[in-house]
């Protein structure tokens, strides 16, 4: 029995290398860079939802991600409003969690966008990066399956 790939799991663990060389290149030198270099992260994650629908896989497919960034937002959430941890991964706070950088580090597509979100409020940020990794792969998916559910209609 073959393992089916699961594109959206496969794009997203690129997009960590990719997000990750991109921070190297220091997005706050050319900010415009580093918004359209994400944007282009997104659109990629989005394909992976997509190709997911061409395959016809079910639609949990693509949610192993958005499940996975639910769990550590929980988490991270946890110790920064519970546990009362001040946490800035980019204000030089003393207090560091990691659960909350290791949740930055792999969603590095969205670097652009968090350093501005954070800066208002950490919780904000946590809860933007569940929100994209649900919302991007299912808006690639829903146009995957309304392309290709038409064209199954047809033969």
């Amino acid at each position: 029995m073959l393992i089916k790939a699961n594109y959206v799991i496969i794009f997203y663990i690129i997009n960590i290398l990719v997000g990750v060389f991109g921070i190297l290149l220091h997005y706050e030198d050319h900010p415009i860079f580093g918004i359209i270099f994400s944007l282009l992260q997104m659109l990629f994650l989005a394909f992976g939802g997509f190709l997911n629908a061409k395959k016809q896989k079910k639609i949990l497919s693509i949610f192993w991600i958005g499940i996975f960034n639910l769990i550590l937002g929980l988490a991270s959430i946890f110790a920064i409003e519970v546990l009362g941890a001040r946490f800035s991964i980019f204000g030089g706070s003393t207090d560091s969690v990691l659960v909350v950088l290791f949740q930055y580090t792999i969603n590095s597509y969205l670097y652009p966008f968090l350093t501005r979100i954070e800066a208002i409020n950490e919780s904000l940020a946590i809860i933007f990066i569940i929100f994209c990794s649900f919302i991007i792969p299912f808006v690639g998916f829903v146009i995957g399956r309304k392309m290709y559910s038409n064209k199954v209609e047809q033969h």
